[in-house]
């Protein structure tokens, strides 16, 4: 619904005109959350409205000839041909006519009180009809400019137009005077109940203007008169600023903030009432989503979704409440149907062009698929590819085209996506990883473009794949190198399980085998029983170290095979074990997001593929298999603008697969 604010003053040159196009300027002009404003000019008598802020084409006919035209049929006809286009996008104008002969003819003929008329069969409809109209329309705001003075159509915009009240005034007697009669009328309307337009509750926010900076008794005493008009503790105000004495410049209009500096100071006076008429609007966007966000905070996701659903569809494209709808849908199936339908609602309306709902709907695919072969998985990539060509400056779009390009086997166009993401936030350390990830994904010879990302990034020492990269290009990396008082410091928070895992890895990585086998072997002798995740975790080195009977016995000894989340490593332990014992499908129907690890599968292929191991020939297929299927479970972190944040198994398995994992070097 739009929100009807009427800019008022008694006496003019208070700079009411200018306060209210500088509003419009800010409010349409919002980075964040820009607003739909239609400037109504009601001072019919001096209208200037379309000099602060033209129209892009002529004005022929306005507000007057519209109530004229009321006046002679009883009939609202089409509103829309009075409205006109401005120079500045988000704001329409509704002028006063063209100030014509005609005009003054037509403005003296109307009688404003008989629209009002106890006696007039259509009292009031003029007026309702055109509030209605106008609140349908689109606008988030209608910023009146009102007369001056105790005319009748000062009367209509304070009392029956304005649900807020702006009411500028100069700190003179003859502007106190003035405002000591106006202002008791218009407090009465929060008391009235009577029906129609007569009903409105209206609110007032007295604002002082041209304000000195070194006021004399005799305006502190005026000060205190004006507080006391208005039952006031604390008055608002708009300093003085002598560039406006010569020009009418619109301060807070973005190109002239952009070459005035140092900012002036009645920028910060137009900005904070600009802030208090939207904080008093609980449907402006700006303010609803600082209440969202405030529920989110306290985990109220029943009380944000219907605030969500009502922003969100008339402000389809904010980022942040599509991110909030992702949680909310993650916390039970029933919200995942309201979700839906929402983002189905928000897609027929813009006709299929919302970028975020067809991630939606991709995310929606992707929680179907059972396998990177699925046929959901190229749907959900032609809706991330056209996602982007409609927002191609969002980097978390771009993510998720690569995420999904990777799960399908399209690593160019993976790369080339990243690559994207990375030179838009070139400072974003999640993009820096994915793109590393997804360079050592492509093999040896892609490994030093891996270790550049890292290295640029400043984050490569302490990173899993940079441990990895270190450890297995040795001389040949580009990384920092890594210090000892850098692996004492990842070490810190690890038990002494987990530190001598990371050193047997560390062997294996740098082809030391039989050293990693013995440190393992030694540790194990010491240990009088492991957790299930720990021999786990060790059967999985074992697997690297190539030994995967020693695999296959630390699985059954520990009975950890039992569960789910191990049966794949089992699996792939015995097929290295004994190639005819167990098929490469059974292997990949097995495998879980929480199995072994998606580094480790990633340099366990290279260093064999490095020796020309004739008999890794056999086992390739399989290891490029599980590569996918584990890309399937987005193994490059936990980033929340994942397209994987809704997998099927559901957030509470997530939560149990951290309890499961134990220790992982990816």
């Amino acid at each position: 619904m739009a929100r009807f604010v009427t800019f008022y003053s008694y006496k003019g040159g208070v700079g009411r005109s200018m306060a209210l196009a500088n509003i419009a300027c800010l409010m349409a002009e919002d980075e964040d959350h820009p607003q739909r404003v239609l400037l109504w000019d009601f001072d019919l008598e001096a209208p200037g409205l379309h000099r602060l802020i033209p129209s892009t084409t002529d004005i022929t006919h306005g507000f007057v000839d519209l109530a004229y035209d009321f006046a002679q049929t009883d009939k609202l006809d089409e509103v829309s041909p009075f409205i006109y286009h401005t120079a500045v996008p988000n704001i329409h104008l509704l002028p006063a006519g063209r100030v014509d002969s005609v005009y003054c003819e037509r403005l003296e003929s109307i009688n404003w009180p008989g629209f009002f008329d106890e006696t007039n069969k259509h009292k009031n409809a003029f007026f309702q009809q055109l509030k209605t109209w106008i609140s349908h329309a689109g606008y988030d705001y209608v910023l009146i400019d009102s007369r001056t003075g105790l005319h009748d159509v000062a009367s209509i915009c304070t009392q029956l137009l304005g649900e807020l009240n702006i009411v500028i005034f100069r700190l003179t007697e003859q502007n106190l005077d003035g405002l000591a009669h106006v202002v008791p009328t218009i407090l009465k309307r929060r008391s009235v109940t009577r029906d129609g337009l007569d009903a409105l509750h209206t609110d007032i926010i007295p604002l002082a203007s041209v304000v000195m900076s070194q006021p004399s008794a005799d305006v502190s005493d005026r000060l205190e008169r004006a507080k006391e008009i208005f039952g006031v503790r604390k008055l608002k105000y708009i300093r003085f600023d002598p560039d406006l004495v010569v020009s009418e410049r619109l301060f807070c209009l973005r190109k002239v903030k952009s070459e005035v500096w140092p900012v002036p100071p009645i920028v910060t006076d137009y900005r904070r009432l600009c802030d208090q008429i939207r904080s008093a609007n609980p449907d402006d966007t700006r303010t609803s989503s600082r209440q969202i966000n405030e529920l989110m905070d306290a985990a109220d996701f029943v009380g944000a979704r219907s605030r969500i659903g009502q922003v969100l569809r008339r402000r389809p494209r904010n980022v942040q409440l599509w991110r909030h709808l992702r949680t909310i849908a993650m916390q039970s199936s029933a919200f995942v149907e309201e979700c839906d339908k929402l983002a189905d609602d928000i897609d027929r309306a813009s006709d299929g062009n919302n970028p975020f709902c067809c991630e939606w709907r991709a995310s929606r695919l992707v929680a179907s698929a059972d396998s990177p072969e699925a046929a959901e998985l190229m749907e959900a990539l032609a809706l991330l590819q056209r996602a982007v060509t409609l927002e191609p400056e969002n980097v978390r779009l771009q993510r998720q085209l690569a995420e999904i390009e990777g799960v399908v086997g399209h690593l160019e166009a993976a790369t080339q996506a990243l690559q994207v993401a990375h030179q838009q936030a070139p400072n974003n350390d999640q993009i820096s990883d994915d793109l590393a990830h997804m360079f050592v994904r492509r093999g040896r010879n892609y490994f030093v473009y891996a270790a550049e990302i890292l290295a640029e990034a400043q984050v490569s020492g302490l990173s899993p794949l940079g441990l990895y990269l270190n450890t297995f290009l040795g001389k040949d990396a580009t990384l920092p190198a890594i210090r000892s008082d850098q692996l004492q410091a990842i070490d810190i928070d690890r038990s002494e399980d987990r530190k001598k895992l990371i050193e047997c890895h560390r062997l294996t990585l740098a082809g030391e085998l039989e050293a990693a086998v013995r440190l393992a072997e030694s540790w194990i002798d010491t240990r009088k029983q492991m957790e299930k995740s720990e021999a786990a975790n060790w059967a999985e080195f074992f697997i690297c170290a190539e030994r995967p009977e020693r695999a296959i016995e630390l699985l059954q000894a520990e009975l950890a095979s039992e569960s789910d989340g191990y049966r794949g490593v089992f699996n792939l332990a015995q097929l290295f074990a004994s190639p005819t014992g167990v098929s490469t499908d059974t292997v990949v129907d097995t495998w879980e997001d929480y199995g072994w690890g998606f580094l480790e599968l990633l340099f366990y292929r290279e260093r064999r593929a490095l020796r020309g191991d004739v008999a890794f020939d056999g086992i390739a297929p399989v290891i490029e298999r599980l590569i996918r299927k584990c890309s399937l479970f987005n193994p490059y972190g936990d980033a929340q603008g994942s397209v994987f944040w809704r997998r099927r198994r559901g957030s509470a398995r997530i939560a149990h697969r951290g309890k499961q994992i134990g220790y992982k070097v990816s």
